[in-house]
This record gives structure tokens, C-alpha cells and sequence, in this order.
């Protein structure tokens, strides 16, 4: 039982380095040099998580991206 309870604290672990390559879509707008939000599935799950774009461009919702890097705990895309 002990055995259990401590490999649940592992579980939930985010590595941000994992979902570089990944593709995923625009979910909140992000502003031109500004923190939009993304959705990107790694870990076995579907996240969304705070973004930045690579170029500095504005990229609006919805549309396509790949993780490039991570940067301060926030991803970095570019279009594809």
C-alpha cells in the first residue's frame, strides 16, 4: 500500500521538455510579443499550457503550431 501511495506522487509530474516537437492549436490568441495559451497532447494527455510565440507574431486562436523550446516554464511555437 505504502508502495502505491508514493508512485502517485509521480504521476502528475509536468516536464514541459516533453512536449517539444509536438503539434497542437491555438487556444487562446497570442499577442504579439505576448502569453497566449495552447493545446498540446504529451504525457499520455491532452494540456493546455501557456505560450509564447518564437517570432514575436500575434497567432490567433485555432491555429496550427509546433512547440519549438521552453522558455521561464512557458512554451514557445511557431506556426506551421
Amino acid at each position: 500500500l505504502f508502495t502505491k501511495v508514493k508512485g502517485l506522487g509521480q504521476i502528475n509530474r509536468l516536464d514541459l521538455t516533453n512536449a517539444i516537437g509536438k503539434v497542437g492549436k491555438v487556444y487562446l490568441t497570442i499577442p504579439e510579443f505576448g502569453v497566449g495559451e495552447i493545446q498540446v497532447s504529451f504525457q499520455g494527455s491532452m494540456k493546455n499550457i501557456k505560450a509564447v510565440s518564437s517570432s514575436g507574431e500575434k497567432i490567433p486562436a485555432f491555429e496550427e503550431i509546433k512547440v519549438s523550446s521552453v522558455r521561464d516554464g512557458i512554451l514557445v511555437v511557431e506556426r506551421l
